[in-house]
């Protein structure tokens, strides 16, 4: 395309010249009648040879305003936004500044490309969307954990109490059942909130994949090709094992979905330095902002299905909790939003990069975890998780049945009722002593007043102005001895940012819990040195 620029315009015409041959936006002069007259070398995808009507690459949609921003195009800092689509159809959206010409009823556009700008803002709306959503979900998974640890510990009771009447038996067996399919649930909104508990370990990625292949191909079927390529030099991850294979089989999951006639599901797993350079992070489709772009070395799992991919409105959805396009009763829509709460709390980042037409149909979901050992750029280096203390071993007393009676007492503090009661009776149940009050207050006195307990048994995050951790720590003002048991339906990495004190995760049982893990944890900690 022709810049429009001859030497009868004067000394600056070669400069000019070079100006619409090199600028990145779009600089057009119009007729009266909106004709191109001269342009930049930039706007020949839109406008092709001068001559051209401006208004018809102009988006059907935004005609009227962009034809009314034209005509009154007399104030030099106006400023409006509008689309051009271009000899392939793609629509670009515009930020356009206009002014007229002295003489002869010209006007002057210089259009700038939106394009990142858009996408920067949408990526921040859905990185503040997502953290506002995994809050809730946390709180919402905190208080569903008390309602099931009710249900899933009267369950067991009454399976106890009926256990010579096989149809009690089961219609209890059926509500344990969906009582775990809450628990089920809750995980992994837990997950989906970056708040579980992981146990993370060093990892090789070639043997993690040589274990995994026999259950991929499994739940692909035979409908469905599997390829796996992994690089035998792959740097190790460190990672929970087990939540990056229930990740990876569900990812599979999906990639069935997709291909219901059958198709092509391929692994891949190669290792990736990433720069600071934007477009790194987005050959990979990399979701969400600049804060979450971490330079450095990373191991990449790329997993891609030649299915049916995904609109920009599902994908702008797909990983928010309970979005699903399954049907009724086929699937939670927590799958790929547990996905991204697990990859994002072990350090990494998730990418998608998906078409529905083309050769390349499909969609790769990438997974990036950085380098075990490695110092990102950028970002401070993770301090190294302590090692877990070595559960101690229960003392070597005689075994005693649950309901033989023990010398130990309990004082059992939570403000939940329900909660507090069905803890009572399992605990009576298993032969303890037990007090149960709802707060920390109540829990004082009984130790002022010379009470004496074997083990104080607490929720953590309680109402008033005493937290387990406070109170444990006032309590062993008294009695220096108290062994200690925390419970809560949070787990131990985001009880220690609420409560402002650290609570041991192998000192925590976390809500709901069936009676063998009470009975277990309570028997451990009884054995505990103080």
């Amino acid at each position: 395309m022709s810049v429009g620029v001859d030497a009868s315009e004067g000394d600056d015409a070669g400069e000019l010249r070079a100006f619409l041959e090199h600028v990145r936006d779009i600089v057009v002069t119009l007729d009266p009648e909106y004709r191109v007259v001269r342009a930049s070398r930039s706007a020949e995808r839109f406008f092709g040879a001068p001559g051209g009507s401006f208004l018809e690459a102009v988006h059907l949609d935004d005609l009227g305003v962009a034809q009314s921003a034209l005509e009154s195009a007399l104030d030099p800092r106006a400023r409006c936004e509008w689309r051009l689509v271009d000899a392939d159809g793609d629509e670009v959206p515009f930020g356009w500044s206009l002014c007229q010409g002295a003489k002869g009823g010209r006007r002057f556009a210089i259009g700038r490309d939106l394009s990142e700008r858009l996408e920067s803002e949408r990526r921040l709306r859905n990185a503040q969307r997502m953290e506002a959503i995994a809050r809730l979900t946390g709180g919402i998974a905190h208080d569903f954990n008390n309602i099931l640890a009710v249900i899933v510990g009267n369950v067991e009771l009454l399976l106890e109490h009926f256990a010579d009447d096989p149809q009690s038996v089961s219609e209890a067996a059926l509500i344990s059942q969906a009582a775990d399919r809450g628990v089920q649930l809750v995980a992994r909104l837990v997950a989906y909130s970056q708040r579980q508990d992981l146990a993370s370990a060093v990892s090789s990625v070639p043997e993690l994949f040589a274990r995994l292949k026999p259950r991929l191909a499994e739940v692909l079927g035979k409908a469905i090709a599997l390829e796996v390529e992994v690089a035998p030099d792959a740097w190790r991850v460190d990672v929970d094992g087990e939540q990056l294979e229930s990740v990876v089989l569900d990812v599979a999951s999906n990639a069935v979905g997709a291909m219901p006639e059958g198709g092509r599901f391929t692994v891949r797993a190669s290792n990736v330095t990433l720069g600071f350079e934007r477009r790194d992070f987005e050959r990979l489709g990399v979701i969400g902002g600049a804060g979450e772009r971490v330079p450095g070395d990373y191991v990449l799992l790329a997993f891609t299905d030649d299915g049916i991919g995904m609109s920009p409105e599902v994908l702008a959805s797909a990983f928010e909790p309970f979005f699903t396009t399954k049907g009724v009763g086929r699937g939670s829509g927590l799958g790929l939003a547990m996905l991204l709460g697990f990859v994002r709390q072990s350090g990494g980042m998730v990418g998608v990069r998906t078409r529905q037409r083309g050769v390349e149909r499909g969609t790769t979901i990438n997974l990036l975890f950085p380098r075990a050992g490695s110092d990102l750029m950028g970002a401070s280096p993770a301090a190294p998780s302590p090692a877990p203390e070595p559960r101690p071993a229960v003392a070597p007393v005689a075994s005693r049945s649950d309901r033989e009676p023990a010398p130990a007492r309990i004082l059992v503090v939570d403000d939940e009722e329900l909660v507090r009661a069905q803890v009572d009776a399992m605990l009576r149940r298993m032969g303890y002593e037990v007090r149960s009050v709802e707060t920390a207050r109540e829990a004082m006195a009984l130790l002022e007043e010379g009470e004496r307990f074997d083990l104080l048994f607490t929720d953590v995050l309680m109402p008033g102005d005493m937290s387990g951790p406070e109170l444990v720590a006032a309590a062993r003002g008294i009695v220096p001895a108290l062994r200690v048991l925390y419970t809560s339906g949070y787990t131990a990495e985001l009880l220690s940012q609420r409560s402002g004190r650290e609570v041991e995760a192998d000192r925590l049982l976390t809500k709901p819990y069936r009676k063998q893990e009470l009975k277990e944890k309570i028997e451990a900690a009884l054995a505990a040195r103080r």
